[in-house]
């Protein structure tokens, strides 16, 4: 991802003034990489000051793509310098989420002056209590953004919602072993990154990018691909 979008690991500190809110399964306070600001656990009936106590590792991974510290420890995140905060979703040993703790989230996220909400989660099927507040956070002026899914069939919601950017995920080839597992997800639909390397797209090669085949996909929901193969 680094690559493909010219950066580098010393490069800049961007997200400064912008507050970012991870709704998923928390985000580890005691991280290095990380620094977040706080946040607030979603999920009812459990402990709100808990939204540190990520139990997957799911969301603190999203957290550290958004916000990964310029600290010489790790990979750097796209926007370092956001003010980072985890709204957690995910109940202690559960494998989904609740609507309510997800409607619950976008709406302290919204309320607690978030800029941008990011939801790397999504379901078949459309809910109407999302669907209200992620119409409330637009109305706000507040950026939500879900990922678009992982099977391979249609746009997953909340990133179908009107006023959500869904983003998919791509690959890029020769960015991993000949015989690694990411080979399986390569797709025939594949692209450039300039109109110059345009011409030779049939041929993909290395640096050539493709579509994840597991990524969901849809003529209107689908808003931005981002690195989702071999992160």
């Amino acid at each position: 991802g680094h690559a493909f979008s010219g950066m580098t690991d010393g490069a800049g500190a961007g997200g400064a003034r912008v507050r970012v809110a991870v709704v998923d399964t928390g985000v580890r306070a005691d991280h290095p990489d990380l620094r977040p600001a706080g946040g607030r656990n979603c999920v009812f009936g459990e402990p709100e000051e808990d939204w540190w106590r990520d139990e997957d590792g799911h969301g603190t991974h999203c957290a550290g793509v958004v916000a990964a510290l310029v600290n010489g420890s790790g990979l750097k995140g796209y926007a370092p310098a956001v003010e980072l905060r985890a709204y957690r979703v995910f109940a202690t040993g559960a494998e989904g989420a609740m609507t309510f703790d997800i409607a619950t989230a976008i709406q302290r996220a919204v309320d607690d002056g978030c800029d941008v909400v990011s939801m790397s989660l999504g379901s078949a099927s459309a809910q109407s209590a999302i669907r209200n507040k992620v119409e409330y956070a637009y109305d706000r002026g507040v950026l939500c953004v879900a990922a678009t899914g992982n099977e391979g069939g249609r746009v997953s919601y909340p990133a179908a919602f009107p006023g959500v950017f869904g983003v998919g995920a791509f690959g890029r080839f020769g960015t991993y072993p000949p015989d690694s597992l990411h080979r399986e997800v390569e797709s025939a639909l594949v692209g450039a990154e300039d109109a110059e390397a345009a011409e030779g797209v049939e041929g993909a090669g290395d640096g050539g990018v493709f579509v994840a085949n597991f990524s969901n996909f849809g003529a209107q929901e689908v808003d931005f691909c981002a690195p989702g193969v071999a992160v």
